[in-house]
Order: structure tokens, then sequence, then C-alpha cells
């Protein structure tokens, strides 16, 4: 019978962070992709405030969103407080 080696403390909190980073980056690679969407349909539309449904999946919450200044940056957030960004 042959028994496995044992793992090293080492490598379990490796393969946790390794875990909670991958999290991280498609936590922001789904802000991103929010933010440059919301963007181009306020944009398109000509609207300086607007709502629309969390991507998140959040239940009947919303992401609200306003442009300003001469440049349009866009200011953005969730009603969860999970998610949000600032350009």
């Amino acid at each position: 019978m042959t028994r496995k080696p044992l793992r090293r403390i080492d490598d379990v909190q490796r393969e946790a962070n390794a875990s909670k980073a991958e999290a991280f980056k498609q936590d922001v690679a789904l802000m991103v992709k929010t933010h440059t969407k919301f963007k181009s349909v306020m944009l398109k539309r000509g609207l300086r405030l607007a709502k629309a449904k969390c991507p998140k999946g959040c239940e009947g919450k919303f992401i609200h969103g306003s442009l300003n200044g001469q440049r349009n940056h866009l200011h953005w957030h969730c009603d969860c407080g999970k998610i949000g960004m600032i350009e």
C-alpha cells in the first residue's frame, strides 16, 4: 500500500491564494466589461444618468451610473455594494 505524500502548508496556502487571485481577476474583468458597455450605451442614447440590472446577478439590484464633465467620465456603483468603478 502506497501513501500519498503529505502536502506542505505552503502548498495549500499557495493554492488558496491562487484561487482568490483568479476570482479577483474575474471580478475585474466583469467590472471593465460592464463599464465599457454601460458607457457606450449611455453615450449612444445621449444619457447623463442611467440605471440597469446588476451583472453579478443580485436579486432586484441595479447599477446606477452618471457621466460627468466634458470628457464624459463614468461613475457607477451597484446597490449591493459589491461592484463599482470610477473612470
